[in-house]
């Protein structure tokens, strides 16, 4: 059953930008918000998932729902299982694997009702799911009875779901286009290669073909109904580029003596936020069509080799907002900036 808990949001005006940013979790233990490319907002961008880790290390993390004004902070799960979520489109509830199955939580109760088995001898893997924004297509990461690691792919709407990808080294970062849902992306690596993002079709059936991107940080995500892949390069180059399934190479979109670590585009493909390192210099809004970027924000997190302090930065869906995580206090908390108009305006100006 899901359990309301007490607001526990402080909010303070960033130093830099002089924007709104409200530090959502306050609770002593790793809160986190999902990778910048997982879809866990309603569509009204009203209410987001975050997950919370309250125990010592092997516990289970449990999610919450919360309002962009940090109340209604309610918690879904009690040391249930669950991987490979998606918000359903509609905020009808969300989708995530557990236990061999798919499900749908309710974003009210908690309560999950099962939508298809996974097939015999597959089991969910890590990772985040993806959905396509009508809803039609959702995929996950999976691992074969071999140990192989897959993808699963699942029409929600007629349960019918199979493993239309398997590699012998980990795939990561998979993501269905979402807009027409006709391709499917993932991440891996194999030695001595410099490419590592590959597509392949929705339906399977087809050997995996490369995207042209040398030396990509593996973060990325796709920009909007574009059909095209938004990336960071390998430190030390500052640069963030797109490139599509057909394209010979990437377009450079931006590139400049700050190191972008982590960019995420907007649902309407305008905008990216990406945060920094070596030296962190904030949270920076790019303006994609020009390039144009400044300071949203500074995260304040020490960027370590723990994926729970990197800031992770995201929209939501109205672009509005900002969610990232930080551990500037001491321990991983959540955040949500208000992405200033003004700032917006200059950029695209």
């Amino acid at each position: 059953m899901a359990t309301p808990m007490g607001s526990e949001v402080s909010c303070y005006q960033d130093p830099v930008s002089g924007a709104r940013v409200a530090q959502i979790t306050a609770w002593p233990c790793v809160n986190g918000s999902f990778y910048f490319h997982d879809q866990y907002w309603t569509p009204d961008s009203k209410t987001f998932l975050l997950h919370s880790t309250p125990g010592p290390r092997g516990s289970r993390p449990d999610l919450y729902r919360v309002n962009v004004d940090g109340h209604g902070l309610t918690r879904l799960t009690d040391h249930q299982p669950w991987t490979c979520l998606a918000m359903h489109p509609q905020g009808k509830g969300y989708y995530y694997l557990a236990e061999g199955a798919v499900w749908l939580g309710d974003l009210e109760t908690g309560e999950p009702q099962q939508v298809a088995r996974l097939p015999q001898g597959v089991s969910e893997a890590g990772g985040g799911g993806s959905i396509t924004w009508d809803g039609r297509v959702f995929v996950a990461q999976v691992r074969t009875a071999q140990g192989e690691s897959g993808i699963y792919r699942l029409y929600p709407d007629t349960g019918q779901g199979e493993v239309v990808e398997v590699q012998d080294r980990p795939i990561s970062h998979t993501q269905i286009e979402p807009s027409r849902g006709e391709l499917i992306a993932y991440q891996l690596s194999r030695p001595g290669l410099r490419i590592s993002y590959w597509w392949i079709p929705v339906d399977g059936g087809a050997q995996a073909q490369p995207f042209q991107l040398e030396q990509g940080t593996g973060h990325w995500m796709w920009v909007g109904d574009s059909g095209r892949l938004l990336s960071t390069f390998v430190h030390p180059r500052g640069a963030i580029a797109t490139i599509g399934p057909q394209d010979r190479e990437p377009t450079v979109v931006v590139e400049a003596p700050v190191y972008f670590w982590h960019a995420a585009s907007s649902l309407d493909g305008v905008w990216a936020v990406s945060d920094t390192n070596w030296p962190d210099v904030g949270i920076q809004l790019v303006h994609l069509p020009s390039g144009r970027h400044d300071t949203l924000c500074l995260s304040g997190s020490n960027n370590g080799a723990w994926n729970g302090v990197h800031p992770h930065p995201s929209f939501s869906p109205d672009g509005s907002l900002v969610v990232f995580e930080s551990d500037r206090t001491g321990v991983p908390q959540v955040y949500l900036v208000q992405v200033p108009p003004a700032l917006k305006q200059r950029l695209s100006g």
